[in-house]
């Protein structure tokens, strides 16, 4: 998937994107690479990307070579195969590949970013809350009460006690601000289980692009392990895996001594598809069904999450409401002489 640091890195990485899904379906109709890029790069919306990548296919460079000079962050995986794709001369179905690799990260980026949806939602409405609570109605009361000459010691004591913290609330707006706008919290709120499922999907649909891309597997495990990720730890399991095979040892045996990385049930299903000669079927079926159980297990938290975050914005209204009434209900009592 592609990674974004910034709001200019977001857009390039967007319009890159977006170009090089356009650019499988000219290609899916029978247009040649060259002809799919002089004809979107007469549309604004990719930005820069087609008149330099025009430029460079110019210049005699290919196609994966221009990408390289586009300055956006690019899942390098992609590059990598399509230059595998243009030395076998399969461009057309590797871009059709490329597009839907990209529509795929997107979809799970869109569910990952659902996870500080309702979390966000309620804290946006108990801070707003706890804002008109404290700088609107505590006063008020405040001077209800005095307008009718009583005095509620308590109401006396919690303003008192408000205007000795007022400090603090700013620096609770500017909290709740940064959690409710930023992704910061996102990666520490995925739960450990989809973390690793997305490991198992980046590998194998990686492996299945590069294998049909006429790439050995040997060589396809290199590449990917020279590629910097945020998956702690991949990298060096990728050195050891290539090592092995290496050696002569199959794939499935190399997984198989990586303990507690696979599940056995992965690592079977290999072994028998090297067994057959079908190793590249296997991995495009591994990777679905891994992508299924990653979506539903997400889906679970969500649900999970939503079932929470409802549950603390009723007990925050419940709070607010208790504290309000309670010493309202205290004063009546207190006039009336029950």
């Amino acid at each position: 998937m592609l990674r974004k640091s910034n709001s200019s890195g977001r857009k390039g990485s967007q319009a890159a994107e977006d170009f090089l899904i356009d650019v499988a379906q000219l290609m899916a109709g029978g247009y040649s690479m060259s002809d799919s890029v002089v004809i979107l790069s007469q549309e604004s919306r990719y930005g820069l990307v087609p008149a330099l990548l025009k430029d460079s296919l110019a210049e005699g460079l290919a196609f994966s070579e221009a990408l390289e000079r586009i300055p956006t962050i690019i899942d390098p995986v992609i590059s990598m195969y399509i230059r595998s794709a243009e030395e076998t001369g399969n461009l057309t179905h590797a871009m059709q590949e490329v597009s839907t690799r990209i529509l795929a990260g997107r979809k799970w980026d869109q569910m990952v970013s659902e996870i500080l949806f309702y979390p966000r939602l309620v804290l946006v409405a108990v801070t707003l809350i706890l804002d008109a609570f404290w700088l609107f109605f505590l006063p008020f009361i405040e001077s209800f009460l005095y307008s009718m000459g009583m005095e509620a010691v308590f109401w006396t004591e919690l303003v008192s006690l408000s205007k000795s913290f007022m400090w603090a609330l700013p620096l609770i707006n500017i909290g709740s601000a940064w959690v409710a706008f930023s992704d910061g919290l996102v990666s520490m709120l995925v739960p450990r289980s989809v973390k690793t499922l997305s490991k198992d999907v980046w590998l194998f649909s990686s492996l299945e692009s590069m294998l049909q891309a006429g790439l050995p597997m040997g060589t396809a495990i290199l590449t990917l392990s020279h590629i910097s990720t945020n998956i702690k730890g991949e990298q060096q399991t990728l050195m050891r895996l290539y090592e092995r095979l290496k050696s002569g040892e199959r794939l499935s045996m190399a997984m198989s001594m990586e303990e507690g990385r696979w599940d056995s049930t992965v690592i079977s299903r290999v072994a028998i598809a090297e067994k057959n000669g079908v190793l590249n079927q296997a991995l495009s079926s591994i990777t679905s069904q891994l992508e299924h159980r990653r979506q539903m297990t997400m889906a679970h938290y969500v649900q999970a999450l939503k079932s929470f975050s409802v549950l603390m914005a009723g007990l925050a209204v419940f709070g607010i409401t208790y504290s309000v009434y309670k010493p309202m209900v205290q004063m009546l009592i207190d006039l009336s002489g029950i």
